[in-house]
């Protein structure tokens, strides 16, 4: 019986060490995983090739080791550095029922990708290249081959009759006779292999019909949205699906429409198209993925990004809106300052700036506020966001994809807020939530994608600290409280006093209860290339403007969202040697040097005196 207990008590206690072992040991870099839960090797490998050309110091073979399940991973094929620009492939494919639609001239698709300008009806917003190139700060430049249409031997019902919309692997056999028309141009496919694992690296296929995920019937066919094929992704074709002369197999691709909406042929836009591509380095659905509401909404961040909609306010993918500050994280696109103590800090608008706070102080490992300033520009990618703009807060709980299983979850899930009865003490909130100015909580209702209340733009708005209960009852929300795991922690923080800077989109806020910043040294210069950058109290918060640098991290852990399947490991944490990014931020009680919280290192040692004891 004493050896039973023993036993038992032991089983306990190694359940809690391997607990706080998987929560531990992730520094508050940003840039780091956000999930825990990887299952596929091969997978893995492809999110981190893919991910080779996010910045411009691309990878080489002395990139440094990454882990995945206890164990170092190589890098592998990352040679080039320096590589900026991604070749991609992109094959227009006519369905055999849809007779000759295949109308759009491979001119025109080129233009949507590479063109320049916004004078073009075809990429009135920009075209594909020009929003990569905004929203990475130049680090991300795509070229294209448009292969002229090919029409397959399958028709699209064949894979729609089942319900799937086509996003099985046996629409990989519709693609089949479209790459061996390619081959047969005598195209170089070398120079689509970056990596040289006999795989193209991207070829996005692009079919005569309309999307499964645009609502309304087909108005010359009256083809259902069920019956239509489903934008969506695939990190690795099966092997088997077509090899080329010269021995080259198909790899990553994205299958979108090259028509919009239902009616008339019109060419697509770009939102759904850079939705897809994005979802090809590891980057989740940012929408609520297990609540598809009647109204039309998607609830998650909705409007607030291009990985929740793609579309924007007006439905029109040609104006798709930016990537929100949480995903050019992850992408190493920028790198936010973190707020360490008290002060006034001054941000810039992110249709023109790389600019973005963490708060970590007072938040579980992997759970913190982010800031960005969000104004609508003429002319940048955010022209048609609300009017008045302003800034917008994030509670990011990283935590959440493994507390409730990724597998189960797919996106910006599970919903939570104060219309719950036993919230929020039941740990239910979006991993990205928007803390929405209002307090009403409508993304998360799908009442509506997001509203001007939602922003933070006025001297007399103010977010505060919650008084701890774990059901609603008393408190303000939203407020600063931590609330990872279901346990809710008083951090103290309040961020208040929201104002435009002399008639400008650039906006100042100010941050109280964090205590004085560590003492350090002011902030000078932008540091070298490659050289991680520091940021503490200028001698006036109001008048002495400094410069600081904000500099990309690479970032090689994410997940296949088509698959359900999902990679874990940690990450380099390498600071990229991109081109310094000068930035006016008006900083007090910044730091670019992420603390390392370890939960493990603190309980350990007293759970194994306990051991001992048994």
């Amino acid at each position: 019986m004493g050896s039973s207990r023993h036993r038992s008590a032991l089983d306990v206690l190694i359940t809690i060490l391997t607990f706080l072992v998987s929560i531990s040991g992730t520094a508050a870099n940003h840039s780091e995983s956000y999930m825990r839960h990887y299952y596929n090797d091969e997978d893995w490998e492809r999110v981190v090739q893919n991910r080779k050309f996010l910045t411009q110091k691309g990878r080489d073979e002395n990139a440094a080791m990454l882990f995945q399940r206890g164990r170092k991973l190589q890098s592998t094929g990352f040679h080039v550095a320096g590589a900026r620009t991604w070749n991609i492939l992109v094959c227009l494919m006519n369905w055999s029922n849809h007779g000759d639609r295949n109308k759009l001239a491979a001119a025109d698709v080129t233009a949507l990708f590479v063109g320049t300008g916004r004078d073009n009806p075809i990429h009135p917003g920009g075209s594909i290249n020009d929003y990569f190139q905004a929203m990475s700060q130049g680090q991300f430049k795509l070229n294209v081959h448009v292969a002229d249409w090919v029409t397959t031997t399958k028709s699209e019902t064949l894979y729609t009759q089942d319900g799937s919309q086509g996003r099985t692997q046996e629409i990989q056999e519709a693609f089949t006779p479209v790459l061996h028309a390619l081959d047969d141009t005598n195209i170089d496919l070398s120079q689509y292999d970056s990596d040289g694992d006999n795989e193209i690296d991207m070829t996005v296929f692009l079919h005569s019909g309309y999307d499964g995920v645009y609502p309304g019937n087909d108005c010359q066919t009256g083809v259902t949205p069920l019956e239509r094929v489903a934008s969506h992704y695939r990190l690795r074709a099966s092997q088997s699906t077509w090899v080329s002369k010269s021995g080259y197999k198909l790899g990553t691709y994205v299958v979108a429409p090259a028509y919009y909406g239902n009616c008339d042929l019109n060419i697509n836009g770009m939102g759904v198209i850079v939705h897809e591509i994005i979802h090809a380095f590891g980057i989740p659905d940012l929408y609520d993925t297990a609540d598809f509401s009647s109204t039309g909404f998607l609830g998650g961040i909705d409007y607030y990004g291009l990985m929740a909609n793609p579309w924007q306010p007006g439905f029109d993918s040609r104006y798709p809106g930016p990537l929100m500050a949480w995903t050019k994280i992850q992408l190493g696109w920028i790198n936010p300052i973190e707020i360490t103590g008290d002060g006034v800090y001054s941000i810039r608008a992110a249709a023109e700036a790389p600019d973005a706070y963490v708060i970590n102080k007072g938040y579980a490992s992997g759970e913190y506020l982010l800031i960005e300033n969000r104004q609508a520009i003429q002319g940048r990618v955010d022209e048609r966001f609300f009017t008045p703009g302003g800034i917008t807060i994030y509670h990011i709980d990283e935590n959440i994809w493994s507390l409730f299983g990724f597998q189960g979850v797919k996106g910006n899930t599970p919903k939570g807020g104060p219309f719950q009865g036993d919230w929020p003490g039941n740990g239910k909130h979006y991993p990205v939530a928007l803390l929405q100015a209002d307090g009403l909580y409508e993304l998360e209702q799908n009442i509506n994608g997001g509203d001007s209340g939602d922003l933070y733009n006025s001297p007399d708005q103010v977010l505060g600290p919650g008084n701890g209960e774990t059901v609603v009852q008393a408190a303000t929300y939203p407020n600063t409280d931590s609330y990872a795991f279901g346990t809710i922690t008083v951090t103290g923080i309040t961020i208040k006093n929201f104002q435009y800077i002399d008639g400008t989109t650039t906006m100042s806020f100010e941050v109280t209860g964090m205590g004085p910043p560590p003492p350090g040294p002011s902030p000078t210069n932008p540091p070298e290339t490659g050289a991680p950058s520091t940021a503490t109290p200028p001698s006036d918060p109001v008048t002495d403007q400094t410069s600081t640098t904000l500099l990309p991290t690479e970032e090689e852990e994410e997940e296949d969202l088509s698959e359900g399947i999902s990679f874990e490991g940690d990450t380099d944490n390498e600071t990229s040697n991109a081109a310094p990014l000068s930035s006016s931020l008006l900083v007090v009680g910044c730091q670019e040097e992420w603390t390392f919280m370890c939960v493990a290192c603190t309980v350990t040692a007293p759970l194994l005196l306990m051991m001992r004891v048994i």
